[in-house]
């Protein structure tokens, strides 16, 4: 299901939580790290002589994540405390929590950051030049789909979601090839379906090559449409090679004599690429024309919408 939920301000729900060990309550066993499998792990850190009052306190179904992204391999580390315990971490850490766990429930939101679209998003926006952090007001201003719930049943949480159905071959796809997450086989979905996707994600999609064509009007590659069973798809939409447009036209005005351009696009129907819309295809008729009259193939005579196209008798 591709989500349809209204996009929120993740620092609408969320406050820092900057309360540090300063009683010494909290000793050495309560001490943690963070991976990045997103998990309070054991500190890895010496702790010798190290005085534990600056270190902050992370509170039950609390957040805690390291700014600093560099050399963990395209991952953040960002750690969940699902226990009941009670930890401290490193005041370098950032903590932070749900401000109203009515609005947001905080496992739901671990959810969010456990996805791989976190990660990426995560890394795009770090900076820095020896050391590249990702900053938490930036972390804040990340939008997110929040669904709406119903808490009225204390013993249950209704969740409801609005969504559309992802594509059955699409959703084989994701099944079957380990290396393309979630969101990028929503996007593929999408640009199948003939709808627009951000400028960015067709930036991504086309360094990945998954997809060809001039953006706004772009389809899927032949590596995805074979993956998915539509190879014929892929040839619709990217069209024929010049050389097949020229062969067409040659016989076309072998049996009209002359034809204007909207009169050799019929000849063509069907094999001008499906992914553009009538104007554009007329437009790509007139730069064939054009080409093969530079090569002295065809000549022109009129302009504009009158112009009659013939072959040049050799």
């Amino acid at each position: 299901m591709r989500s349809t939920l209204p996009q929120k301000r993740i620092g609408d729900y969320i406050e820092l939580s900057e309360d540090k060990n300063e009683s010494d309550k909290y000793n050495l066993d309560d001490v943690c790290g963070i991976s990045v499998d997103k998990r309070f792990i054991e500190t890895k850190a010496n702790m010798r002589d190290v005085n534990l009052r600056p270190y902050y306190i992370v509170r039950p179904e609390e957040f805690a994540y390291v700014a600093d992204t560099s050399r963990r391999g395209e991952k953040i580390a960002i750690a969940f405390n699902d226990t009941e315990e009670t930890y401290i971490c490193s005041f370098s850490y950032t903590v932070f929590r749900c401000q109203d766990k009515n609005k947001l429930l905080p496992r739901y939101l671990r959810l969010y950051f456990e996805h791989s679209e976190f990660n990426r998003y995560a890394r795009f926006h770090s900076w820095g030049s020896a050391r590249e952090t990702f900053d938490y007001q930036i972390q804040r201003d990340k939008c997110f789909p929040l669904p709406t719930y119903d808490l009225e049943d204390v013993n249950r949480v209704k969740v409801t979601l609005y969504g559309k159905i992802l594509d059955r071959n699409y959703t084989q796809l994701l099944h079957s090839n380990d290396d393309l997450d979630l969101h990028t086989v929503f996007l593929l979905d999408k640009v199948q379906k003939k709808e627009i996707i951000a400028r960015d994600d067709y930036y991504f999609l086309r360094k990945e090559g998954l997809v060809e064509g001039r953006y706004p009007n772009i389809y899927v590659s032949y590596k995805v449409a074979n993956m998915v069973g539509t190879p014929a798809e892929y040839v619709k939409n990217k069209g024929l090679d010049k050389d097949v447009y020229e062969q067409l036209i040659i016989n076309a005005l072998r049996t009209m004599k002359s034809a204007r351009v909207s009169d050799i696009k019929v000849v063509l129907e069907g094999a001008l690429p499906a992914i553009m819309d009538e104007k554009q295809q007329t437009k790509k008729v007139s730069n064939i024309l054009q080409a093969m009259k530079k090569e002295e193939m065809v000549l022109v005579e009129g302009t504009g919408h009158k112009a009659r196209w013939s072959l040049v008798n050799k």
